[in-house]
């Protein structure tokens, strides 16, 4: 991999390169970027508020499989920022978007030689960036593989955490067909380099509604061209990551009390029942589970203006008004 991408990200060497905040696309996310720089394979671009530090908290916030942090936040940051009574607190703090490796827009396919990322090794990277940005306190805020990312981090790193916001988290260990099935769809997509219709499909389920996907045709487009212009070889690694988590129900209980914990999550996406099933380990008294009907995975884009509401009570609960 070029070192202008970060170098080589799973060793945990504090390997970055800084992009200059005038070539990067502004339009990429709302609100001003002050920097953007690759630490560990990660692409991360920070937008201050205003703030002159990152201290002492910050929001930490990555994004699913087969898409980047614009695609996975843009809705939700949007309508904050359209909206700033809806969730106030959110527009105060310090953020921090992470592309995972070979994500970003622009992506170039990441070198063969490269090592195949794992949960382990993101958490290495994420200590990196850590150090790199000198990150005291941060609330993470994760949608699907990024958030089981973030919970993994949170049991390495406990002190680092204040809350966490879980969008659609799997926290078990993968089921026999569901690993054996994408198992099978990453060796082709890094083999042949392609997308293929089935891939396609199995996104759009993970994250839509049969409905959404029949009839909200800009909405599955918007996301579809993500997969399309992302090297599929890229998509692959995260995806290997992800389906090779370690199943992490029984150490939750080992997390700080202190760390609150939202999960949110539509009642017809695919994980909907895994999340029931592990809330419990979560703690009942530090986590609470907001559902949305009529929705998957992906409730940041379609229910914006219920999730600012809920998002701006849990924030509130953490003492920041």
């Amino acid at each position: 991999m070029d070192e202008g991408k970060g170098g080589s990200v799973l060793e945990g060497e504090l390997v970055t390169s800084v992009v200059e905040v005038e070539s990067f696309p502004q339009r990429s996310l709302p609100g001003k970027v002050d920097e953007v720089e690759y630490v560990g394979g990660f692409r991360v671009t920070v937008m201050r508020q205003g703030k002159a530090s990152l201290a002492p908290l910050c929001v930490l916030m990555l994004h699913d499989i087969g898409m980047n942090s614009v695609r996975c936040f843009e809705t939700f940051t949007n309508y904050c920022r359209s909206n700033p009574r809806e969730c106030p607190q959110f527009l105060a703090l310090p953020l921090l978007f992470l592309d995972a490796p070979g994500h970003e827009d622009g992506a170039e396919p990441i070198a063969e030689v490269d090592p195949w990322p794992k949960m382990d090794s993101f958490n290495k990277t994420l200590e990196v960036i850590r150090s790199r940005f000198e990150l005291k306190r941060v609330i993470g805020f994760g949608v699907g593989a990024g958030a089981t990312v973030l919970l993994h981090h949170a049991l390495s790193s406990p002190s680092m955490y204040t809350g966490l916001v879980l969008v659609s988290p799997s926290i078990g260990a993968p089921g026999y067909v569901e690993h054996i099935r994408l198992r099978a769809a990453i060796y082709y997509m890094w083999y042949s380099g392609v997308m293929t219709e089935w891939m396609r499909t199995w996104f759009l389920q993970r994250w839509f509604t049969p409905d959404t996907i029949e009839f909200n045709h800009p909405l599955r487009e918007k996301f579809l061209e993500v997969l399309e212009t992302t090297p599929s070889m890229n998509i692959a690694r995260y995806a290997s990551a992800y389906i090779n988590r370690p199943n992490i129900a029984g150490l939750l209980q080992e997390l700080p009390r202190s760390i609150r914990i939202l999960v949110v999550a539509g009642r017809d996406s695919v994980i909907y029942e895994d999340i029931l099933d592990h809330m419990l380990e979560l703690g009942p008294g530090r986590s609470t589970l907001a559902e949305y009907m009529d929705v998957g995975a992906l409730v940041l884009e379609e229910k914006p203006a219920e999730c600012a509401e809920t998002i701006s009570l849990f924030f509130q609960g953490l003492g920041i008004i």
